[in-house]
């Protein structure tokens, strides 16, 4: 077994540490939208969504090139345009120039997304892999706790400021080009969980529209939370900074347990974790204090902590053989795409129901989540009544 040396891990770590920066700006977005007044807010929100939207293509030809050029290499590019083009909107008033700036922040987002575990793939053994799997999870909800919480802090000086948190990918990159040697050589690794992948493409595209599903649902959270705590008076900026940082420490949190809640909860972990996601939505939709908005984000990430663990190991179970770093690309990418779909969907559900404002958007989600919940509870009960 190789020992997690930190000399090898940190360096590693440091490229996933802003893999989750996208929604840093989150708190931000109602000071955006009153600087911007005349754009439409579901335009604004694509401000957390249009990255995601270059991480499909980008993610899948990372995914391509990372068997033909160093992975090192292509990592410390993706680290960097997420540093530079993730602070750009600083200089420039421009709603245009931010646009453009966060789609180029896809772009370095879709580099670093397959690399993570490809890095991890290469520099360790099948026994050393799912700790540093479970390492770089918790890496990147920290990269998301940090971020967000930083960026709600700085956007109360000016929703300017808030974009600045993006230059932490600069002492992290240039801390991984000093520190990240060549990995030695080894017979390739087979797959994430050290396992020989041996599924198939049809699986794995079922679990892709899935997790599309998953990104419709997983974004109104981060795109209406400022509004709604302006609305309900109970804090700026910064206190939606805090909440959003709740979620990545109840992310955290289940991250770390995954493995203990996977054990328990057989394959009701999957069910379990998107009823914690219904519940979180659902508190957040009737949180008239700042405490029942804490406790809804807690309940949230908790739930997305599990979710997607689960779920990428099915996506690992799915990839077909030879193709794990790939397969992770596709699957980020049906999140990502969902993200960006999800205000404009959003806007026509919640406008046909009579459920415009934020908060009918926090409950429409939580009943969407409580469905599929009923639905993969159910699937799963099956499944279980047919391996006895």
């Amino acid at each position: 077994m190789d020992s997690i040396k930190p000399s090898v891990a940190l360096p590693i770590l440091a490229v996933s540490f802003m893999m989750t920066s996208v929604n840093a700006i989150a708190p931000s977005l109602a000071t955006i939208q009153a600087a911007f007044p005349d754009i439409a807010p579901t335009t604004v929100q694509t401000l957390l969504t249009l990255p995601g939207l270059l991480v499909l293509p980008v993610a899948v030809l990372a995914g391509w090139l990372s068997d033909r050029v160093s992975k090192r290499v292509l990592a410390w590019v993706g680290l960097g345009l997420c540093a530079i083009c993730g602070a750009a909107p600083t200089l420039s008033d421009s709603f245009a120039f931010i646009m453009v700036s966060r789609a180029l922040l896809g772009v370095g987002q879709g580099i670093i997304t397959p690399l993570g575990p490809g890095l991890i793939a290469d520099y360790f053994d099948r026994d050393g892999i799912p700790l540093m799997m479970g390492l770089q999870n918790a890496t990147n909800s920290l990269g998301g706790i940090v971020t967000t919480f930083a960026a709600g802090l700085l956007g109360v000086l000016g929703w300017r400021y808030s974009f600045l948190v993006y230059l932490l990918g600069i002492p992290l990159l240039l801390y991984s080009m000093l520190f990240l040697k060549p990995a030695p050589l080894r017979e390739r690794s087979p797959g994430l969980s050290g396992q020989r992948a041996s599924g198939s493409w049809n699986g794995l595209l079922l679990l892709i529209g899935a997790m599309f599903i998953f990104g419709l649902l997983v974004c109104p959270l981060y795109a209406n939370i400022a509004t709604v705590v302006k609305d309900a008076g109970v804090g700026d900026s910064a206190t939606s900074g805090a909440i959003v940082m709740s979620v990545g420490i109840g992310t955290l949190l289940s991250s770390t347990l995954f493995a203990r809640a996977r054990r328990a909860l057989g394959s009701f972990s999957l069910p379990a974790g998107i009823l914690g996601m219904a519940a979180g939505y659902y508190s957040l939709s009737v949180a008239g204090g700042l405490a029942l908005f804490f406790v809804g984000a807690l309940l949230f990430g908790a739930g997305f902590g599990i979710v997607v663990p689960s779920a990428l190991v099915k996506a690992n179970d799915c990839a077909p053989r030879g193709n794990t770093s790939l397969a992770v690309a596709l699957f980020m990418s049906g999140v990502n795409f969902g993200q960006f779909i999800s205000p404009f969907a959003f806007a026509r559900a919640t406008s046909m129901v009579g459920l415009s404002s934020g908060r009918g958007v926090f409950y429409l989600s939580a009943l969407l989540l409580a469905f599929c919940t009923v639905i993969l509870a159910l699937a799963s009960a099956a499944g279980r009544r047919g391996r006895i």
